[in-house]
């Protein structure tokens, strides 16, 4: 569902995925700013991603990390990754892109794999791994899925180095379409998974002042999703995958009870804006959170 929905989204929306990556790819070289001046290019690397899926943007974190310490330190590094990941379907699909590496990540850097097929929670209770061992952990799409104040404080805590260590999510901002329906519909509108939650920028920013973190959302990135379809009486058919991706469910538009739909069309109806040529779109950002010690 996710796939056929996501392509839908990249068709009918300004996202792109060049823009996407390098997205993706500045919150990464931002963050390894805070520790760079502190890793020793003799000793290995050690990274963490949590909930990282089949890998996709994990090896390009991996890429972008590589090239930037080669940049800074002139050397290639050694890169230990533990990859934390609850699905063996996943995990196995990450298993296979991780057999053949892209040469230019290949000579960028030694990077080994150590694979955990755990829930974060899991992990945390069963890993033999040592505690605070790790100077760079990163959240891709995970935080949606976890409660997000525990698990920054467990990963501050408990695995980044005492001396020094950084971590990085993505996350919405509060101006952001899935970040003002998912709190609009909260109870309501599991958007994916009941367990899911469009944590903002604003939010990570009060954890970290909370808790006496150093934090920073140096990145963000903006795009528009069309949806004059979606708004359209009667719903056209061809709007179906562009409904799925916005509520992140299935089939919304024939399984979800009436009044429920309706009123997100009217949420939609009032969050969307016209362009030039009279088409309708909402808005969508994103941030790199940066936590650091």
């Amino acid at each position: 569902m996710y796939q056929k929905s996501f392509q839908a989204l990249i068709g009918n929306s300004t996202a792109r995925r060049p823009a996407m990556l390098n997205f993706t790819q500045d919150g990464i070289r931002q963050a390894m700013l805070k520790i760079i001046d502190n890793v020793n290019i003799d000793e290995p690397l050690k990274v963490l991603g949590i909930g990282s899926g089949s890998g996709e943007s994990d090896l390009l974190i991996l890429q972008t990390t590589a090239e930037f310490i080669v940049s800074q330190k002139k050397k290639p590094p050694t890169i230990n990754n533990v990859i934390v990941e609850p699905s063996s379907l996943l995990l196995n699909q990450f298993k296979m892109k991780a057999s053949s590496l892209p040469l230019s990540l290949e000579s960028a850097a030694n990077v080994s794999f150590h694979w955990q097929q755990k829930t974060f929670s899991g992990f945390n209770q069963e890993t033999t791994i040592e505690k605070n061992s790790f100077d760079f952990i990163h959240f891709v799409h995970s935080l949606y899925y976890l409660d997000m104040e525990g698990a920054l404080r467990t990963c501050f805590e408990q695995w980044l180095k005492a001396g020094h260590g950084v971590m990085v999510g993505y996350v919405q901002t509060e101006d952001s379409y899935f970040a003002k329906v998912s709190k609009s519909f909260k109870g309501k509108l599991s958007c994916g998974s009941d367990a899911m939650s469009f944590y903002t920028n604003q939010e990570v920013a009060a954890i970290a002042e909370k808790n006496a973190w150093r934090y920073s959302m140096p990145v963000k990135e903006e795009f528009h999703i069309n949806v004059t379809a979606c708004l359209r009486e009667p719903t056209p058919p061809e709007a179906d995958l562009r409904i799925d991706f916005l509520t992140q469910q299935q089939k919304f538009r024939a399984n979800a009870e009436q009044e429920l739909f309706k009123s997100w069309i009217e949420m939609i109806g009032s969050l969307a804006f016209a362009d030039d040529s009279g088409e309708k779109f909402v808005k969508v950002e994103a941030a790199a959170a940066i936590i650091h010690k």
